[in-house]
């Protein structure tokens, strides 16, 4: 079977779950690594964020280093402005206060997990802002996590399809610009690896909730709104095989990305890097200096003729046809028949502006 199919294989070990709150009354928060005044105060020693390497833009943290639960804050209010009471927290079951390294879980959900959350996790107190204990909630971190707790760097996967950059804006690949740590984004829908679920326990966290194995979904009856009220539950299949057009195992920074090509006999036509105001954007910087001293283009795509090409070229590092058909076409002559495909076979597949014709079978979507 390609690689590349639209006709998935799913894995023997059956679909995991993510689970994660329908609302959260705590949500929102002025956080330890960047001050944005709201209602979760998810306060962080700064000791802790510097050990973490907790990037200010990205919040994105290297949970392995962490040798110790990590205390969290909360306030004593609801983002409504009410007073936290035990009925607010009764079905607080998980969630994430926005840039804190650690889940918020309930003590009930968490012994029900028991042995589940196994030495991979780290469990420690939620306090509120005086430092008294808040006892229904911990804070939990998992220090292999699937999906780290900032945006930057998300672990799951999204089941490729063909035509995936035929869509603008469903498709990002960038760059942290204060700690150049790679990001992405693709539409359609979650998927898990086998290899990355099968030897690993089996709950794993993922940014706002848990990867939960089926096993667990049943016996802890988590699809049941009588036992689990404001849980929300959402079936995850599992593939044996890589469906997406992204290195294995995916880099985690930018320049590991571009080494992975470099090693390929690929270089990128230009980077994407995205800045964000009131952050420095240090990695940015030295990137685009660097670049610069060895003669390379610093400038991200602006157009969508720019982002589509883009694409294109990310493409033809893991799909031979594509670059075979890009062998020896420059930028400009790229971006030339991107204008002429987009004007004049707007609704052909990307590839056939390029050249490449492909069967009825293969378009399938």
């Amino acid at each position: 079977m390609s690689r590349f199919s639209d006709q998935a294989v799913e894995s023997s070990l059956g679909p995991w779950f993510f689970v994660m709150l329908a609302d959260m009354p705590l949500l929102g928060s002025r956080t330890a690594f960047h001050n944005v005044s709201a209602t979760w105060v998810s306060g962080v020693d700064p000791d802790v964020a510097e050990a973490l390497g907790a990037c200010p833009l990205c919040s994105d943290v290297d949970a392995e280093s962490l040798e110790s639960p990590i205390p969290v804050y909360i306030d004593n209010k609801t983002r409504h402005n009410k007073k936290v009471t035990k009925r607010t927290l009764a079905s607080c079951w998980v969630g994430n206060p926005h840039g804190v390294p650690a889940l918020v879980m309930h003590r009930t959900l968490a012994e029900a997990l028991g042995a589940d959350l196994d030495e991979r996790w780290l469990l420690g107190e939620v306090r509120d802002p005086d430092g008294g204990l808040v006892e229904d909630l911990i804070s939990a971190v998992d220090r292999d996590p699937l999906d780290q707790y900032g945006f930057g760097s998300s672990r799951t996967r999204c089941r490729y399809r063909t035509n995936w950059a035929q869509s603008i804006g469903s498709v990002f690949v960038g760059a942290c610009a204060h700690c150049g740590r790679l990001s992405e984004g693709v539409g359609y829908e979650t998927y898990l690896l086998e290899a990355e679920v099968a030897d690993y326990g089996t709950v794993r966290s993922a940014g706002c909730g848990l990867y939960v194995a089926k096993s667990i979904v049943d016996r802890l009856e988590l699809y049941s709104p009588a036992v689990w009220p404001n849980l929300r539950i959402t079936r995850v299949p599992v593939y044996t095989e890589v469906l997406d057009p992204f290195a294995v195992p995916k880099p985690m920074c930018w320049e590991d990305f571009e080494r992975h090509e470099a090693s390929m006999g690929n270089t990128l036509p230009f980077p994407m890097i995205h800045g964000k105001k009131g952050v420095k954007p240090v990695w940015q910087k030295r990137y685009v200096v660097d670049r610069e001293a060895r003669g390379l283009d610093t400038t991200p795509p602006r157009t969508d003729e720019q982002r589509i090409a883009f694409f294109l070229r990310l493409r033809s590092f893991w799909e031979p046809a594509i670059g075979e058909q890009l062998a020896g076409v420059d930028d400009k002559e790229l971006l030339s028949l991107v204008k002429h495909g987009r004007k004049h076979s707007p609704d052909a597949p990307m590839e056939s502006w390029i050249g490449i014709e492909r069967t009825a079978g293969k378009r399938r979507r």
